[in-house]
């Protein structure tokens, strides 16, 4: 995989600072089927330059598949998670996380989405009028 596979939320300072983030959405890139309610943007530790999308929270729209396995830059092990609708891979999970990445600045989410895997709707805080 050639990254830690924990993420940190983008512009995360402090754990309130994820007060202010954007929350989304996700839908199945390939299928439009709804995977989270509730997630961030965020980066690899390893490599900020890598987007995904995390939450805290196991998601309905996925089921885990194939093997966990170690990513090479930490010791955190990983399982792929695929969308239930058409068994794309969408993401994974951190089934362990190493005490590396949980010492680091991580936001405590262990269920990552690629980008590339998911169209993302942000969601309107309470209060919050939506644009159109």
């Amino acid at each position: 995989m050639g990254e830690s596979a924990v993420s940190a939320a983008v512009g995360h300072q402090s754990r309130p600072a994820f007060l202010s983030q954007p929350v989304y959405q996700l839908a199945c890139a390939a299928c439009i089927r709804p995977l989270c309610l509730r997630a961030m943007k965020a980066v690899m530790l390893s490599d900020h330059s890598k987007e995904l999308y995390s939450t805290d929270m196991p998601p309905a729209g996925l089921q885990l598949v194939n093997e966990d396995r170690q990513v090479r830059h930490c010791a955190c092990r990983i399982r792929d998670s695929a969308c239930l609708g058409c068994g794309q891979v969408a993401g994974y999970h951190v089934t362990q996380p190493c005490s590396n990445c949980l010492n680091d600045q991580n936001n405590g989410h262990f269920w990552m989405f690629y980008s590339s895997a998911v169209y993302h709707y942000k969601r309107n805080r309470i209060g919050e009028q939506s644009r159109q």
